[in-house]
């Protein structure tokens, strides 16, 4: 009778390994690569006008994009996939797009939240 019980355990734990390493799987799979070479025409500070906040730094930690906005809060930036050079901040629920000049340089930042929209210049 224990060695049933034991057997039952085991394929009970076994079967929820397989599961978890499905569902591993199949989402490491379904999460897109992302570029973080692009990161770099990003980082910097930005002056913002308008804002609540004087200044937004952008830095790239541990391979993600972050922003912060100075004295305001400092979160990760996810990319927008339907957007290019568009990122949100979900915990904030702010949109960034960094606009790119004709020469594909990015000097400026457009931040919208709570149905307004601030823009910031980068310090070179």
């Amino acid at each position: 009778m224990k060695r049933i019980a034991l057997l039952t355990l085991l394929a009970g734990l076994l079967t929820a390994a397989g599961t978890m390493a499905q569902t591993t799987s199949t989402t490491a799979t379904m999460t897109p690569a992302v570029d973080t070479t692009v990161y770099r025409d990003y980082v910097g500070k930005y002056t913002m006008t308008g804002a609540s906040f004087e200044t937004v730094i952008i830095t790239v930690e541990n391979g993600k994009l972050v922003g912060e906005a100075v004295g305001a809060g400092k979160g990760e930036l996810v990319a927008d996939e339907k957007t290019p050079d568009t990122y949100i901040a979900p915990d904030y629920d702010v949109t960034i797009t960094f606009p790119r000049e004709t020469d594909k340089q990015v000097k400026k930042i457009k931040m919208a939240m709570q149905g307004q929209e601030f823009t910031g210049e980068k310090q070179l």
